[in-house]
């Protein structure tokens, strides 16, 4: 039987990239996020210590396969720093609140939305319908209103994904696969912060 002695270090692979931390200074965000797509959302105004590129995503929803994800200022650069520089950690704050704040909303009127079989995207990924904001879906003639599938998918028209600006028809509502529709609601617009 073999016995050790002494003390032995053994290495383990990881996902998490070690950053390089410079005890003079610190990266510090404040702009625009999109924490509608965040599985923690950061509230707005509050300061958030980012030690990694997962925390980046948790608290702001920033997803770099997203190309919606460039309007936002703040979204890249725990990417940036974390992976690409290995340079942290980032204090962050997020301004964008676009439940909370009327003046980061928008509204979009009859946008058209082409359906790639049965989905279709809009242009945008932030589709407030709390609050009574409404989201209204008509024929592209505008004289059909579709109406929003129920929780058990056995009524309606179609789905919302709110958090991604994405249209699903059902199948059996009146929507055809491939149809154009008419998308009138109103969107978060981080481009409204000043």
């Amino acid at each position: 039987m073999a016995f050790l002695h002494g003390v032995y270090a053994q290495e383990q692979a990881t996902s998490v990239v070690a950053p390089v931390r410079v005890e003079s200074a610190c990266i510090f965000l404040v702009g625009t996020a999109p924490v509608h797509r965040a599985s923690v959302p950061a509230n707005p105004n509050e300061l958030k210590l980012l030690l990694n590129a997962a925390a980046g995503n948790r608290y702001f929803g920033f997803d770099p396969s997203n190309p919606k994800a460039a309007q936002y200022s703040i979204c890249e650069q725990p990417y940036a720093s974390f992976v690409l520089h290995r340079r942290g950690p980032i204090v962050a704050v997020n301004v964008f609140d676009p439940a909370g704040n009327a003046a980061h909303r928008a509204s979009a009127t009859a946008e058209s939305v082409k359906l790639e079989g049965n989905v279709g995207a809009l242009a945008n990924d932030c589709v407030i319908v709390a609050g009574g904001s409404a989201f209204t879906l008509t024929s592209a003639d505008g004289q059909t209103t579709y109406a929003l599938a129920s929780a058990d998918g056995s009524t309606g028209d179609y789905y919302l994904d709110e958090g991604n600006g994405v249209i699903t028809r059902r199948e059996g509502g009146q929507i055809a696969a491939g149809d154009t529709v008419l998308a009138t609601y109103t969107q978060g617009d981080p481009s409204q912060v000043n």
